[in-house]
């Protein structure tokens, strides 16, 4: 604040603001050890910048006023500068403004002002003079008025350091040492000095200044990244503020830059319980085991202390490294450091003879001889093993089935003192439990229990109670759990062995209770505890609300099972009455068929998440127990998934080797054939009566039902979509309209999105491709405008690069979900080559059918005319002939003697010579009549067919401009078509189904164009309604 003579001081609460860590220091340090976070995989902090940013952001917009006495006090740089240094509000606002709008105004002041050079910086005359002024004050003894000058000159010049270093001196004698650090803080950005920087750490550290530490450490590592201290430094503090992963990553690099640190056991015992807690084990055992073969092969024992390296390794260093490796499941590698460990810790090192010998006779307890055949180590007795070490080898030879060596070190172990070594004793019982040795499992349980000062424990005992169960001795397994529950009622693994003992004891009634006990305590603790009503009687209630929902879904169950059955005898009793002529069979038929397929789309269990597929545990999901509730309840679990009463349930993805896929294929008694009949006859029966849109608003949605998810029906269901399957008997009607409901209501997007998703069904087969054209062709301006959709486009691009790659020998990945196979691209790689990097379908699902056996479709060896056919004939159609004839040749290099292709090549060459930048006109028209001429020489010799070849030649010419050689052919045309009439008996349907519309449409616009109005109207009968 401003005093009344205008004299300046710093509150002694300005605080350094964090924000600089990333605007600064913290950028260093992230851009050197970057540079290594490939190898090490260490996460540098990088999530913070965006917010860091908006901070910035955010305090650029807070106004701050300085007092009016001060010179120049309307110049903005002084308000951002000189006001920042010596006025901060508290709280965390001023926190964020004090140093952060500092380093901004230097980095500003050094954009604008300042110019790029190295050389040391020199002030102005007007600076120095200043600066003179304020050292004489200085000096004698006018703190205040110093004070004022060093702030006038960092006003006009931040890069003086004498300044700052000036300011610190005088604010540090008046007493204010927090503000004189501040004024070293901000005078190290001028002069960005080490040792400055450590030490300012270190006053920061001392202060509890933990935020300004790590910032300051962040700049010392600038000069030297290697810095070992300011590491360590770094990461104690990180573990100060819980920031776990932030101080591995400093430990990591502090062993990676720094050798003699992965030798040190101390630092590694510092840093063993953050990396557990932070599941580092792999890095722990790893530095361990680094420092482990260290010391033992430098050092000859633990009284081995040189001068030049610290000897540290202890016992409890050996002890940890093997807990690592046990734990890692290298019990070898374990074996190996216990006794080559414990064998250095006795100064034993040169021993090595003791490597070879597989048994553990180097370490027998006293008395124990062992009878080896050609042994010559006669009355040896083995040499001292500590005990944590000996309990591990144990656990150690137990794990590697090592029964004989491992029942050596047990029986030592049970002579030790139990009150000191409970743990130990514990965790060998469970581990012989689990090695289903029950009689020394009981031994070790057994010397706890009889230890006087050591209290029974519902673990301890339940193990008793086990073994004896697995012994055989039903009384005293019996005794032991029943004391268990009384101890612990929530124990259910002791009740459920309470109940398993009763039964094999005769006692089944009293097991069944107990049975009824542990469901209603399942219950209960799944339940929330109402005020309102006891425990008991709340899980009593929700267990009769379950039992009666479950009731319910089956008598519902059953009921629609009946329903559907009766109506489906209907609905094959109304097709019968089609085809005998009854009237009014079809209005049965509609009726009761659209009551089916409504139920069975309102059924929410036809549409679950896991579409009709559910995966049962291969092992029985309550254990392997022999009580008769125990089975009834995995038999009702896996039943009820089956039969779809859990249908809530997520389907869980875990490994197929542990799961049964079952795979949904009737639903309410009806199988997935006779529903998918019925849904196409009703939806085709729906076209014929003119109600489309309610036909495809039903096969869309039953497109995606759990009962359909399976691709023969996804076939016949997309194929109805189209246009196409509709060989049924019962509707013959649909066949004289000629299509189904898309090109009934030309809806030609659907018939593209349905094609798309069938090629993608059928990788590399052009039938898809095929069915969209045929069902594309006669619609018009709409057709075409579906056809030409540039998503198609890529489309078809796509589909005939991967079939190329896979012709040329490339390597290509099998995508088993959508069951492809897909290019090996680089990400960015695309639109270097000018091709957008997108989605397979372009955001349409490929889910795999689920639970259905897929297996790899076979790559095509030799290409494939049909691809490059249909992507030219794309290319033709947008004009880009030059393109369509380079698609069109090479399918005519694979197949010759395909007469559209003929007629496509032609058709391109036409287009192109009609182009503007056509390079020889007339040589590509004469191109284009060669394979024209070629095209009539394949095409077949019926009458049909020829009238379609002398159409193809009159449009051809008609195109080219040259109308006299055109009418000669559509004449021919007309002529043809004349004479089928005549000979038939319904000429109507020759004349509609015949291209004659076509060919006189073009004659009369032709002789329009000439002034032959009577041949117009001679042509005009051809155009009749």
């Amino acid at each position: 604040m401003a005093s009344a003579s205008g004299t300046w001081h710093v509150s002694a609460d300005i605080p350094i603001d964090p924000v600089l860590l990333a605007l600064d220091g913290f950028k260093d340090l992230n851009d050197d050890e970057n540079e290594q976070a490939q190898s090490s995989g260490v996460e540098e902090e990088e999530d913070g910048e965006e917010d860091e940013r908006q901070t910035i952001s955010d305090v650029e917009a807070v106004p701050l006023a300085l007092n009016d006495d001060v010179d120049d006090a309307d110049d903005a740089v002084f308000n951002r500068l000189a006001g920042y240094v010596t006025r901060a509000p508290p709280g965390p606002e001023g926190e964020l403004e004090s140093g952060m709008h500092f380093q901004q105004e230097m980095d500003l002041y050094n954009q604008e002002d300042l110019p790029q050079s190295r050389r040391a910086h020199q002030p102005k005359h007007e600076v120095q003079r200043l600066l003179g002024e304020a050292n004489m004050s200085y000096i004698q003894g006018s703190h205040q008025a110093a004070i004022s000058s060093l702030l006038e000159v960092i006003r006009v010049d931040p890069y003086v350091f004498p300044a700052w270093t000036t300011l610190a001196s005088c604010y540090e004698e008046m007493g204010d040492r927090e503000a004189a650090r501040q004024m070293r803080f901000f005078g190290a950005h001028v002069d960005n000095d080490e040792e400055v920087w450590k030490e300012l750490a270190s006053e920061f550290r001392e202060s509890g200044q933990a935020p300004q530490c790590l910032y300051c450490l962040r700049k010392t590592l600038k000069f030297n990244p290697d810095d070992v201290d300011a590491l360590y430094e770094l990461a104690s503090i990180y573990r100060k503020q819980n920031q776990s992963s932030k101080a591995v990553d400093a430990f990591r690099k502090i062993l990676r830059c720094h050798a003699p640190a992965t030798h040190d056991f101390d630092l590694l015992m510092e840093f063993h319980p953050l990396l557990i807690a932070t599941n580092q084990q792999t890095l722990a055992a790893h530095a361990f085991r680094e420092s482990y073969y260290f010391h033992f092969n430098r050092f000859h024992g633990p009284l081995d202390q040189p001068s030049d390296s610290p000897n540290t390794m202890q016992l409890e260093h050996v002890i940890t490294l093997t807990d690592l490796l046990i734990q890692q499941e290298k019990l070898e590698e374990a074996l190996v450091v216990i006794k080559s460990g414990q064998r250095w810790l006795q100064s034993r090192r040169e021993q090595r003879s003791w490597d070879s010998i597989d048994d553990d006779r180097e370490y027998d307890p006293p008395g124990l001889s062992r009878e080896i055949e050609g042994d010559d180590m006669e009355g040896f007795e083995g040499f001292a093993l500590d005990a944590n070490l000996r309990h591990r080898l144990a656990l150690v030879r137990l794990r590697l089935g090592d029964d004989h060596e491992a029942m050596i070190h047990i029986e030592e172990m049970l002579s030790f003192d139990v009150m000191q070594y409970q743990s130990l004793f514990l965790e060998l019982g469970n581990a012989l439990i689990k090695r289903d040795m029950w009689e020394k499992a009981l031994d070790c349980f057994a010397v706890m229990q009889e230890c006087e000062g050591i209290p029974d424990d519902p673990s301890h005992i339940y193990a008793i109670g086990i073994c004896h169960h697995q012994m055989k001795d039903y009384t005293q397994a019996l005794e032991a759990l029943r004391w268990v529950v009384n101890e612990d009622e929530g124990h259910l693994e002791a009740q459920l062995r309470l109940a398993n003992v009763l039964e094999e004891m005769g006692q089944k009634a009293e097991a069944l209770e107990v049975l009824s006990a542990v469901v209603r305590l399942r219950a209960r603790r799944d339940k929330s505890k109402l005020d309102e009503f006891s425990s008991d009687m709340a899980s009593l209630s929700k267990a009769e609300k379950v039992a009666a929902r479950k009731l319910n879904k089956r008598i519902l169950e059953d009921q629609m099972r009946s329903k559907m059955h009766s109506l489906w005898d209907q609905v094959k009793a109304a097709e019968d009455g089609i085809e005998e002529g009854d009237v009014g069979a079809l209005d049965e038929f509609i009726h009761t068929a659209g009551t089916m397929i409504e139920n069975f789309r309102l059924a929410k269990s036809n549409f679950a998440m896991n579409r009709g597929v559910v995966r049962i545990p291969k092992t029985r999901k309550y254990g392997a127990r022999s009580d008769l509730t125990g089975q009834a309840l995995a038999m009702q679990d896996r039943l009820e998934r089956v039969m779809g009463f859990d249908d809530e349930r997520p389907l869980e993805r875990a490994a197929d080797s542990k799961y049964l896929t079952v795979r949904t294929t009737e639903f309410y008694g009806l199988d997935c054939e006779q529903w998918l009949t019925l849904v196409i006859k009703y939806c085709c029966v729906l076209m014929v009566k003119g109600e489309e849109d309610v036909a495809i608003d039903i096969l869309e949605h039953v497109l995606w039902s759990g009962l359909f998810n399976n691709r023969r029906s996804e076939v016949a269901l997309r194929m109805t979509i189209i246009g196409e399957g509709l060989a049924l008997d019962l509707i013959k009607l649909a066949a004289h309209y000629g299509s189904a409901y898309s090109i009934r209501t030309r809806s030609f997007e659907k018939i593209i999105d349905n094609s798309r998703r069938l090629a993608q069904m059928h990788q590399f087969r052009p039938e898809p491709f095929l069915i969209m054209l045929a069902s594309l062709g006669g619609g018009g301006l709409q057709a075409q405008t579906a056809w030409m959709s540039l998503q198609l486009q890529k489309f078809i691009h796509r589909e005939l690069r991967i079939s190329d790659d896979s012709v040329k020998g490339l390597k290509l990945r099998y995508v088993a979900k959508s069951g492809r196979w897909m290019p090996v691209i680089k990400v960015g790689l695309s639109r270097r080559l000018g091709d957008d990097v997108d989605d397979e379908d372009d955001g349409e699902s490929e889910s795999a059918m689920v639970g259905e056996s897929t297996q790899e479709t076979p790559l095509p060896k030799v290409a494939s005319p049909h691809l490059n056919i249909i992507y030219g004939q794309h290319m033709i159609s947008a004009k880009a002939y030059q393109s369509a004839l380079v698609y069109l040749f090479r399918a005519y290099e694979i197949n010759r003697y395909d007469p559209l292709l003929c007629f496509l090549i032609a058709q391109a060459f036409f287009g192109r010579s009609m182009n503007r930048q056509s390079d020889n006109r007339n040589y590509q028209m004469a191109q284009g009549l060669a394979f024209l001429t070629r095209y009539r020489k394949l095409s077949s010799k019926d009458v049909i067919t020829q009238e379609e070849v002398e159409y193809n030649y009159g449009r051809s010419f008609h195109g080219l401009g040259v109308p006299h050689l055109a009418v000669v052919h559509y004449e021919r045309v007309l002529s043809s078509v004349k004479a089928r009439m005549n000979g038939s008996d319904d000429p109507e349907e020759v004349r509609l189904t015949s291209l004659a519309h076509e060919a006189a449409h073009n004659l009369m616009m032709l002789y329009a164009a000439s002034g032959s109005i009577d041949l117009v109207e001679a042509r005009s009968k051809w155009l009749a309604i």
